[in-house]
């Protein structure tokens, strides 16, 4: 009888384990609880092997408990530690998601990787450690809560009272431990295996992401053969395993990209680039700006100080009299963030989203924008703050993207520009380095050539808490005292008006050395920002107003899942603006869709270049276009946002309603591009460089 009740209180804490581990791996990939990604629709088979995979993988560590204990309250002790430490696993997993938008895969480790550029991220994480964690889910403690519970009202003093009772005594220990393991690592395999088998010759056999492999596998069951094809396989395929027909069908298909004229994947009509604006800026300089985390509604924003209202961006307001101005404009960027964007807009293509780029996808003679302007006698330089050798700049910026050179903090140390009482956030401010870019435009004029400059800022990157060296030439934007607005958005808007006074700085620096005239400058947001800004700016709709248009279509939004789908909006969406200080027409602004791989082709029409491939389109034609996020896989079209995933969709105004068909059909095309545009870049479609490193 004692044995029995031994038996079953076992029994009932093993279930209770399993069946709390399960929950929180599916709630892991519940959109509720992680909201940024979009869950795919699960399928019956989905369900059903995501279960098994989950249940194999608990029923292995079930069973090495079994094993390596002999008593069944160690084994209780065990269960509770195993579970504080997936629960751990989860919430880790939830602040990532919450800061990236997408969920992790072991690819995303290859910036630690890098021996390098590993200490700059390592330092970074450190610096925003406590903005990081605010984006992570508690709820996901609360399977250790409840067993720890149980343990101690229910089972400890039994186990204290029979310190050897033992479900699994003597050879059965062994026995059982060692089939539940055996069954643990087979079921984990066939859900593994199933998942492969059912996948193949389907869109997912090349392009399924973490969240999907989780879905269709098991949360935990999926991270482990993921990390295994992570340390032992080959990182790109060899090109002898590669399918010659892929290949062919690929090399063909590309060939229809080298000249403008192109049939439209929406309409089917033939479209070219607008030939109105052709050659409009044929001869001049140009600084392309890459502006660190900057989202499209800080651009024209007004928040209320002292009962006025103040103007976040008062210098880039006044340029969009003089600009062409993209208002309805994406990022399209994957986890490499900064230097995907860096990639997508100096090439037109996508960057594939779970991969860094910059470390597997570079070793190839892409066609470029710098390569375009060098062609036509320019000098062409990259800037950055940091340190050349973080994303291989130095390396790739020169060999890849074909610029004469890349300056770096090493650089800058040289030239007298790094001062380190004026660093921001540990680097050479926006502020400094937009000033030698102006000199640097300057020096190359005198030299009777043209220039192509572009610089990356670095300043308005988080952590967005007080930093005293924004302030060295400008005044604060809230007063100390200000307290209408907390940290980390007050800080956010701090960093973007610093940025807004650096573009000012830059204009009157280009004016004094008399370059102004002659130099256009343009500017884009690399990727916004992580951070939740939606509810704290809806919180008092009097605070804010937007001079260019409204926020958003919010309290709809915010009906409608949540928020989530007007979030993800928000954090996708930044500005594309190309300023001509001789301009003397009314401002340009172009309301259609358009995102970063548009920059490239729209650049060298607006002065004329030859290009090889035309990647993207004009974006100052008419031709419809849909835009997607490699992070989040949502396909923006219109005022419309669909997410290729799970199917739901956002209408921002009600003005276009596309049916269920219609957006099927969307879906399936954006799969389309994905798959092209992934294999160009993973079959080694273009000619790989020659083998030649920066010193």
């Amino acid at each position: 009888m004692e044995k029995r009740i031994y038996r079953n209180k076992f029994t009932v804490f093993s279930l209770v384990f399993f069946v709390l581990n399960i929950a929180n791996s599916f709630l892991s990939t519940w959109t509720k609880i992680n909201a940024l990604p979009s869950a795919y629709f699960r399928d019956t088979f989905m369900v059903l092997n995501s279960i098994l995979g989950d249940v194999a993988f608990f029923a292995f560590f079930f069973g090495l408990g079994i094993i390596l204990f002999k008593s069944d309250n160690a084994r209780y002790r065990y269960m509770i530690v195993m579970t504080a430490f997936f629960c751990f696993l989860h919430y880790a997993l939830s602040i990532y998601v919450s800061n990236y938008g997408m969920f992790f895969s072991f690819w995303n480790l290859d910036v630690f990787a890098q021996s390098e550029g590993a200490s700059e991220s390592f330092i970074f994480v450190l610096k925003s450690f406590f903005i990081i964690i605010r984006g992570g889910r508690p709820i996901f403690f609360i399977p250790i809560i409840i067993l720890t519970i149980m343990y101690y009202r229910k089972y400890r003093r039994l186990g204290e009272e029979a310190t050897f009772s033992s479900t699994f005594p003597g050879i059965r220990r062994w026995l059982g431990g060692l089939l539940i393991v055996f069954l643990g690592i087979f079921f984990m395999g066939a859900s593994f295996v199933s998942y492969k088998e059912v996948n193949k010759g389907t869109w997912y056999e090349d392009n399924a992401s973490a969240l999907y492999g989780a879905e269709s596998t098991g949360l935990f069951n999926y991270y482990v053969f993921e990390s295994v094809d992570y340390l032992f396989s080959k990182q790109i395929p060899e090109d002898d395993n590669l399918n010659e027909e892929k290949i062919l069908a690929l090399q063909e298909r590309l060939e229809k990209y080298k000249g403008p004229n192109q049939k439209n994947i929406l309409d089917g009509q033939v479209y070219g680039d607008n030939l109105e604006y052709k050659g409009l800026y044929e001869g001049k300089n140009l600084i392309l700006i890459q502006a660190e985390s900057l989202n499209e509604f800080a651009i024209g924003l007004e928040v209320l100080v002292d009962g006025d209202y103040k103007e976040v961006t008062p210098n880039i307001n006044k340029m969009t009299e003089k600009s062409i101005y993209f208002t309805n404009f994406y990022t399209a960027v994957g986890i490499g963030n900064t230097s995907d964007s860096e990639f997508t807009v100096l090439t037109g293509l996508y960057p594939t989203g779970n991969k860094y780029t910059v470390f597997h996808h570079v070793n190839a003679d892409y066609p470029t924008l710098p390569e375009a302007f060098k062609k036509e006698g320019y000098v062409v330089k990259s800037y950055h703050a940091n340190v050349g050798y973080y994303y291989d700049r130095k390396n790739v910026h020169v060999n890849t993207y074909n610029f004469d050179e890349h300056i770096s903090e090493e650089n800058l140390k040289e030239l007298g520009v790094y001062n380190q009482d004026k660093l921001v956030h540990g680097w050479v401010s926006d502020l400094d380095l937009l000033r030698y870019v102006a000199q640097d435009v300057k020096a190359t004029n005198d030299q009777g050539k043209k220039f192509f400059g572009m610089p990356i800022t670095i300043s308005t990157h988080m952590p967005y808490e007080e930093e005293i060296n924004l302030y060295l030439e400008k005044d604060r934007f809230f007063g100390e005292d200000y307290t209408a607005i907390k940290y980390p958005l007050l800080g956010y808007l701090e960093h973007i008006n610093y940025f807004d006074f650096c573009i000012g700085e830059l204009i009157k620096e280009l004016e004094t050395l008399g370059v102004l005239d002659n130099t256009i400058i343009a500017f884009y947001g690399d990727h916004g920002n992580s951070l939740n800004f939606l509810e704290p700016m809806l919180a008092d709709s009097n605070l804010f107003r937007n001079k260019f248009r409204e926020l958003y279509e919010v309290e709809q939004g915010l009906k409608d899942l949540d928020g989530h789908v007007v979030q993800r909006t928000l954090l996708s969406r930044v500005p594309f603006m190309i300023y001509d200080h001789t301009r003397r027409e009314e401002p340009l602004f172009q309301n259609n869709v358009r995102n970063t791989t548009v920059i490239s082709r729209t650049i060298t029409n607006l002065f004329d270049l030859t290009q090889e491939y035309y990647f993207g389109i004009d974006g100052l034609s008419d031709q419809p276009f849909f835009a997607y996020c490699p992070r989040s896989n949502n396909i923006f079209i219109e005022d419309m946002v669909i997410s290729s995933q799970s199917g739901e969709y956002f209408d921002g105004d009600g003005d276009i309603n596309y049916n269920q068909y219609e957006r099927s059909v969307i879906i399936n095309n954006y799969k389309q591009l994905k798959d092209f545009n992934d294999k160009l870049l993973e079959y080694h479609i273009f000619p790989a460089l020659e083998e030649e490193q920066e010193e």
